[in-house]
């Protein structure tokens, strides 16, 4: 008797059986998957007799396998040997490239490009399709490589067209000294002026003198910035030197904050004299969209004494940390004036200690055409330079073929008739990058 029809029958058993089905084929099996396209075929064997399927699906089976082999056939992948620098921004996912989507379909075949991000470096991988019946040829590949990196190179431009970056130093008066409200001098009314002249000009970089704890806090509540840096001792008593940066833009690669003595690993430490205890911070900031690197100093010299020494371990802390290629920027309030021994080292006029400065800075404040006085010695906040006025705050930058000075300022901002600091805020705009134009310092 005939096994029912949609049943799946053993191996061992269906060649036991006396006499095949009239419909089963030659070896009287059934169809594992029987339809009625199945009925009156003959059934044939696969894998050795362990499964059994009539020509129909055999030939669905083989249709499939054909098509699978012919997709394997018609892709193509090569990996590109040049790295790009930066043509494709790391956070987006794999993109087919608009430019090449008309120039592929026009000849046949499609391309993609799929990102290997390795620190500042993209390894692309190109995927060829074969849009026709015929394999991905050589003149394929050819082309789709000629199509991928002149548009790479063309998005590598555009990231690496050079940007505009500010940087303001910022002495903001420690809310630890005791000055009166009547003259406005007390951190509760100055916050808010402070405030309104960071969100006023919208610097990418700003370094802080000064500053207190409660001052710190105040910042991170109320500007939209990242900052870092130590107190150059306990925080209740000693100030905080800090960069703020808009980390929108700026990505924090590495930095620290070191004391001003003769050993600048050790926090707290004190040396030379000095009537405070002193510390720099700095940091590497890399540009996220055009991967240029801005290498930022910031420190506040004593009032008196240790201004050669500290300008000497500046010095060497900058050629340590920064790299050829970053942009270097020095700023702070070194209380000293520019006709100083320390001032003229930094510029590489005059040796100390037998030798000249490892890195040759400039003022960017005079070069750019503003290097007045920064410090009214008066105690008023009244944001006017009278004859006692004195220059005190510095930025300073290096020379170099992708750092071009486009503006310097020295800011006097009041707001209701009062400043918010006793120092005057010097604020240089930069252009980062080759390519730049009109430089001030050229």
């Amino acid at each position: 008797m005939a096994s029912p029809r949609n049943s799946v029958v053993d191996v061992d058993a269906a060649a036991a059986a006396a006499s095949p089905p009239a419909d089963a084929g030659g070896d009287g099996m059934l169809c594992q998957y029987p339809s009625k396209k199945c009925q009156g075929v003959r059934v044939r064997k696969r894998d050795g007799g362990l499964h059994r399927f009539c020509d129909y699906h055999r030939s669905i089976a083989n249709r499939n396998q054909r098509r699978a082999d012919r997709r394997r056939r018609h892709k193509k992948e090569v990996k590109m040997i040049t790295p790009f620098r930066r043509p494709i921004p790391p956070q987006q996912p794999p993109m087919l490239l608009p430019s090449m989507v008309a120039f592929h379909h026009h000849h046949g075949y499609s391309a993609e490009v799929m990102p290997r991000m390795d620190a500042r470096v993209v390894w692309p991988t190109l995927t060829v399709f074969s849009r026709g019946d015929g394999p991905v040829t050589m003149m394929m590949l050819r082309q789709a490589w000629a199509a991928v990196v002149g548009t790479i190179v063309m998005m590598n431009e555009a990231l690496a067209r050079p940007a505009l970056a500010k940087v303001l130093s910022f002495n903001l008066r420690t809310s630890l000294a005791p000055d009166p409200c009547e003259i406005g001098g007390c951190w509760e009314d100055r916050r808010w002026r402070a405030k309104m002249l960071i969100e006023r000009h919208g610097p990418d970089f700003i370094g802080t003198q000064e500053t207190s704890d409660v001052q710190m806090a105040f910042l991170h509540d109320e500007v939209d910035y990242a900052s870092f840096g130590e107190c150059a001792g306990p925080c209740e008593l000693h100030e905080r030197n800090a960069i703020l940066f808009d980390s929108r833009r700026w990505r924090l690669l590495t930095g620290s904050t070191f004391s001003l003595s003769e050993t600048p690993d050790a926090i707290p430490a004190s040396a030379w004299g000095m009537k405070y205890l002193r510390a720099a911070v700095w940091g590497r900031f890399e540009d996220k969209q055009s991967g240029n690197v801005m290498c930022v100093f910031n420190t506040h010299f004593d009032e008196i004494v240790g201004h050669e020494e500290c300008a000497v371990l500046v010095a060497t802390k900058i050629r340590e940390y920064c790299r050829d290629g970053d942009t270097v920027v020095l700023m702070g309030d070194l209380n000293a004036v520019p006709s100083e021994k320390a001032m003229r080292y930094l510029s590489g006029e005059v040796e100390l200690n037998g030798s000249h400065t490892p890195v040759k800075l400039y003022d960017a404040l005079t070069v750019g055409g503003a290097g007045g006085s920064t410090f009214e010695q008066d105690g008023k906040y009244d944001g006017v330079l009278g004859p006692s006025a004195v220059k005190f705050d510095w930025i300073y930058t290096r020379q170099d073929d992708h750092t071009c000075l486009k503006h310097a300022d020295i800011l006097m901002d009041t707001f209701d008739g009062f400043a918010p600091s006793d120092h005057m805020v010097p604020m240089v705009t930069f252009c980062i990058g080759k390519g730049c134009q009109n430089c001030l310092n050229s």
